[in-house]
């Protein structure tokens, strides 16, 4: 799948990339979230990437923090940059324990996406004691549409009805 550039949002996360901190990708569903955050991820060379999905079957069990922080752990590189990629980090009970075990250790470089409102209202902060960045996404500016629609070959009226 072909993902549409949003440098906004690449520049923001570049700005906080290795700074110590959780970098949490805040917004409302389908907005892009995910996406920004795997094409930030193809652009880092020499890194290994840790992606969890934690809307997949095959994630279901790491919904436990221990079992989430085993799994990070038994992937990271000791020898080399970790970076770990965190997709709707609030289905993780316990999640903010992990991350502030990674932050502590300087396991990782960490993002993580997030849409439901307890991490919308700031709540999460109260549980991270500012060891984060958050970043607020929203869904495609009209520049953005107009330019998703000349790239992914759309013909006719932006404005026309469906």
């Amino acid at each position: 799948m072909k993902l549409i550039q949003r440098p906004l949002y690449m520049d923001r996360l570049a700005a906080h990339a290795w700074n110590g901190f959780a970098k949490v990708l805040v917004g409302i569903r389908r907005c892009g979230k995910s996406s920004a955050l795997k094409l930030y991820a193809s652009g880092l060379k020499d890194c290994n990437v840790i992606y969890i999905n934690t809307e997949l079957a095959e994630n279901y069990d790491l919904r436990d923090w221990k079992k989430f922080l085993g799994e990070v752990n038994s992937r990271i590189d000791g020898k080399g940059r970790n970076v770990l990629i965190v997709d709707e980090i609030q289905n993780i009970e316990g999640w903010d324990l992990a991350l502030r075990d990674l932050i502590a250790r300087g396991a990782c470089d960490i993002y993580v996406t997030g849409s439901n409102s307890s991490l919308l209202s700031s709540d999460y902060s109260t549980h991270m004691g500012g060891r984060f960045n958050s970043i607020r996404m929203y869904p495609l500016s009209f520049r953005e549409c107009l330019d998703f629609r000349r790239e992914f070959g759309g013909t006719g009226d932006v404005l026309e009805r469906s």
